[in-house]
C-alpha cells in the first residue's frame, strides 16, 4: 500500500517509505525524510512511524515507546532482508 511511495505531512515534510509491516492490528512504516523538489533522500536517518486513519484521512505519528520501536524496527528490517533474498 505505502511501500516505495512518498508521503507528505502537513504540507511541509515528505517521507520516502522503504517498508511497511502490520503488528498487533496496526500498520508501521520505515521512512526517511526527503525533498521532492531537489530529488534528495536523507539516507542517514531512518524513522519508524505508525500509520493511523482518522476521519478518513491518513496520519503518521512517531513511536514514543522505545520497546515497541525496537520490535517494529526488527520486523521491518527482517522483512527487507527476506525480500532481498527472495
Amino acid at each position: 500500500m505505502l511501500k516505495d511511495r512518498i508521503i507528505e505531512l502537513d504540507g511541509n515534510k515528505s517521507y520516502y517509505v522503504y517498508e511497511e509491516v502490520d503488528y498487533n492490528n496496526k500498520k508501521y512504516i520505515l521512512t526517511s525524510e526527503c525533498d521532492v523538489t531537489k530529488d534528495l533522500i536523507n539516507d542517514e536517518e531512518y524513522l519508524v512511524m505508525e500509520v493511523v486513519l482518522e476521519d478518513s484521512d491518513l496520519h503518521i505519528k512517531q513511536l514514543k515507546d522505545d520497546n515497541l520501536a525496537k520490535t517494529i524496527t526488527t520486523l521491518l528490517l527482517s522483512k527487507m532482508r527476506d525480500e532481498k533474498g527472495a
